[in-house]
């Protein structure tokens, strides 16, 4: 679902942006592990495995739609 989102959203506002924003995602997700790891609750992993997901399954799609804009042909 957020593959084919970011996919919708990346071609209303620049991919650029969708894919820092993602990024940023990413970077939360390793918060939320140091956090879990600090005090260890279900609720933390469950919030680093959505957060680490969204993340990832989102920039995993953008990389190649970037590099077809850059490398039209």
């Amino acid at each position: 679902m957020t593959k084919i989102a970011s996919g919708w959203l990346s071609d209303i506002v620049d991919r650029e942006i969708v894919f820092a924003t993602c990024m940023g995602i990413l970077v939360a997700s390793v918060g939320a592990l140091a956090l879990v790891g600090m005090a260890p609750t279900r609720w933390g992993a469950y919030t680093y495995a959505l957060l680490l997901g969204a993340g990832y399954s989102v920039t995993a799609s953008l990389i190649p739609a970037m590099a077809s804009d850059r490398f039209s042909g």
